[in-house]
């Protein structure tokens, strides 16, 4: 299936069109978003000490 509209015949249904293409954007984000926060919690252990460092830091 094409991502975009076709060039030659434009969609009738437009927004439809935007909506779909709107749900599989959010559905990749979403996906992407859990992936990246598994691999940075895997990669760096220390990420939870850090937070709290720089918090602290804001305070002082």
């Amino acid at each position: 299936m094409p991502a975009g509209p076709y060039p030659s015949c434009p969609h009738p249904n437009y927004g439809v069109a935007i909506g779909e293409i709107a749900v599989h954007f959010r559905a990749m984000l979403s996906v992407v978003s859990i992936a990246t926060t598994i691999g940075l919690s895997l990669r760096t252990p220390g990420r939870r000490t850090q937070r709290t460092g720089s918090s602290h830091v804001g305070t002082t």
